[in-house]
């Protein structure tokens, strides 16, 4: 009896929410003497709504795609956009599927406006 009051619950709890996305990663500013050091932020397209503190995991994404991120600086300067889920927490986790394409001017600028703390 114990255990099925506990798969009840189990079952009964709210899963977070998954979302197909397009967004942006972006530095942050903050430096860390040790890591983890959690030095970007998500900033989804095109709602502008930012993940603080949160960058986003690459282990989807294709190699070929790796090789174009690892060219530049897109994953800082949010001039790469990126499809992938975001999983609402906690806590939140964002996994990267693809490069899109590059971010218009907007886009990155969405990067540059400072998170509400």
């Amino acid at each position: 009896m114990k255990h099925l009051c506990v798969l009840a619950l189990a079952l009964a709890a709210p899963l977070p929410a998954v979302a197909e996305a397009l967004f942006v990663s972006c530095d942050n500013g903050r430096r860390c003497a040790r890591a983890p050091c959690p030095s970007r932020d998500v900033v989804l397209l095109p709602s502008g709504k930012r993940y603080a503190l949160t960058a986003p995991r690459l282990e989807d994404v294709s190699p070929a795609d790796l090789r174009r991120l690892e060219q530049g600086h897109g994953l800082y300067e949010g001039t790469i956009v990126l499809g992938g889920i975001v999983e609402d927490g906690p806590p939140v986790r964002i996994v990267a599927r693809l490069v899109v394409r590059a971010a218009t001017a907007r886009e990155a600028a969405l990067c540059r406006r400072k998170a509400s703390r």
